[in-house]
């Protein structure tokens, strides 16, 4: 633990802001984005205490004890060589969870705390009393966990079929304790037969990266497991699979979300195509997240809450910049295609999105970014428009 203070001759780098400043040189020069924050989150894992504790002492100039020195050392040896930094701390976040992590299992990303929030949004919609959600390829069980204990009056099973990752999920199951969630070691393709058509949400995170890509980050390719990677020769080997089950277990306007890159995302649309050529009803929502890039593929109603979420969080518009000079019926799509074009936009400001009754200047999101645009007389009322 740091000492309270510090002594008149305690040389810079025997100080904890000292200490942290020689690691993120260190860090920084091993390619390591954000090498501060690592820096004091690692000095935090070798003190044992929080980061805003740690901030705190380092500006009182607190010193730090010779053997936590060492150890800190050994810990920023570690974190140059690329090894992931929850690897080496034993946890990560994940929206309110602390989920224990190591090797052999897939670490979660914060992009997918965005998938989850639309299939929660999806479970809190449901009109059953206990709906029912699936997770498929749970790894370390950060989206069932997640679903369980922010909807606990849901049913969340999630399963898994990689022995590694299965005994990551099987601790931080044990070790969140959700009395709702259920974790099992099966084969994605047979995952729970006895709730077929009765499943409210099906969600997944699957491998999709093509056995022939090679990743960026030394982080995932040198210490990720491939089978959380790899998806076969296109990607979708998995995908196709956990689409076939998730068609299988949902009921008439369940919901099926899963993450994939967004040059396979429309082609994973094939993957509800039934032999006779139809499709099922449940809402089919592709979430795409690539890099800082995120958005969503739909191919049929939106789910409960999720245009509103689209636009408190900003999401751009997915429109060319060859549109500037041809208005199109969304607003927002013309202003973005202007603004790309480099086109000043009008000094008026942008109509605000309201709830009124259905008429026929009624704004209704457009299905590139959701924002408002004119709507027929006859037009319901959707759902989602709900205050």
């Amino acid at each position: 633990m740091p000492a309270h203070s510090a002594p008149d001759d305690t040389h810079p780098r025997d100080t904890l802001a000292g200490s942290i400043a020689a690691a993120a040189d260190t860090l920084t020069a091993a390619g390591i984005p954000d090498a501060r924050v690592d820096a004091e989150l690692l000095l935090a894992h070798a003190l044992e205490v929080g980061r805003g504790e740690l901030q705190a002492a380092a500006l009182r100039g607190d010193a730090i004890e010779p053997a936590s020195v060492a150890r800190y050392r050994d810990l920023v040896a570690r974190r140059a060589t690329r090894e992931p930094l929850q690897h080496i701390t034993g946890t990560a976040p994940f929206r309110h969870l602390e989920l224990r992590v190591g090797p052999g299992v897939f670490v979660p990303r914060p992009e997918t705390e965005t998938l989850v929030q639309i299939a929660l949004d999806a479970l809190l919609a449901a009109a059953s009393p206990s709906p029912i959600a699936i997770d498929l390829g749970t790894g370390s069980g950060a989206i069932a966990l997640a679903l369980a204990t922010e909807a606990p009056h849901a049913r969340v099973f999630a399963a898994e079929n990689v022995v590694d990752a299965f005994v990551w999920a099987k601790e931080n199951f044990a070790h969140v304790g959700a009395d709702n969630a259920t974790l099992a070691f099966i084969d994605l393709a047979r995952a729970f037969p006895e709730l077929d058509g009765t499943v409210s949400v099906v969600v997944s995170n699957p491998p999709y990266v093509p056995d022939a890509a090679v990743p960026r980050d030394p982080e995932v390719r040198w210490f990720d497991p491939p089978t959380a990677l790899y998806g076969g020769t296109d990607g979708l080997d998995v995908v196709r699979e956990v689409s076939a089950t998730a068609l299988r277990l949902a009921h008439p306007g369940a919901s099926w979300l899963s993450s994939t890159a967004s040059i396979r995302a429309r082609r994973s649309g094939s993957c509800w195509r039934q032999p006779d050529g139809g499709r099922r009803p449940p809402t089919w929502i592709s979430h795409v997240a690539t890099g800082s890039r995120q958005r969503c593929i739909r191919n049929s109603q939106p789910l409960p809450a999720t245009a509103r979420r689209f636009r408190r969080l900003g999401r751009p518009c997915p429109t060319s910049s060859t549109a500037a000079t041809t208005p199109s019926s969304c607003p927002a799509c013309d202003r973005h295609a202007r603004q790309s074009a480099g086109v000043p936009s009008s000094s008026s400001p942008p109509t605000p999105f309201t709830v009124s009754p259905p008429t026929p200047s009624t704004p209704l999101p457009c299905s590139g970014c959701w924002m408002p645009r004119a709507a027929p007389a006859n037009r319901r009322r959707p759902c989602w428009s709900r205050a």
